[in-house]
């Protein structure tokens, strides 16, 4: 669309044999180029990592979750969405495996080389296997004109084990 746009006002003012349209038509130009750059160069300069500090839970179990963004890049961000995605069926309202404790996404404006933490708990309510992420980036130009997204890290798996089943095998353990 932008290039159609751009090449129908350059062609009128052409026609037109005006000036200040040719001259609206570049920097129509311009700022596409300007956009989709700055865009490109946020989304390329974020680094995205994710903490826990176990794996394996029990049934009534917290497990902290910490994700750090670094931004790399020259030019500050004026604006980054990020989030921690989680299976929509462990944190459902009406019957939850997983109890969501804090936000697991945030906005924020970065400079360069600059880092900000986040983190949130996940109380573990039912057994079984949780992915946790990836995070999810998205930033784009101040003008709205073009966005970009980026999976930041790739997901960790959470195993939630009854108590029962996790003393079975810390016993095996000790007596192997």
């Amino acid at each position: 669309y932008w290039a159609l746009g751009f090449l129908l006002i350059w062609v009128f003012s052409q026609l037109a044999g005006s000036g200040l349209l040719a001259f609206a038509s570049y920097l129509l130009l311009l700022v596409y180029f300007c956009s989709r750059f700055l865009a490109w160069h946020w989304a390329n300069g974020l680094r995205i990592e994710r903490k826990m500090k176990c794996r394996i839970a029990e049934v009534g179990d917290k497990v902290r979750v910490k994700v750090r963004i670094s931004y790399q890049g020259v030019i500050p961000i004026p604006w980054v969405i990020l989030e921690d995605l989680l299976p929509e069926s462990a944190i459902d309202p009406k019957h939850p495996f997983l109890k969501l404790k804090g936000k697991r996404f945030k906005v924020l404006s970065l400079f360069s080389m600059q880092s900000v933490d986040f983190s949130y708990q996940l109380e573990c309510l039912h057994r079984g296997f949780y992915q946790i992420g990836p995070v999810l980036a998205e930033t784009g130009d101040p003008f709205g004109f073009m966005r970009k997204f980026r999976v930041g890290c790739e997901p960790f798996y959470l195993l939630v084990l009854q108590q029962d089943i996790l003393l079975a095998q810390k016993d095996r353990r000790i007596v192997s």
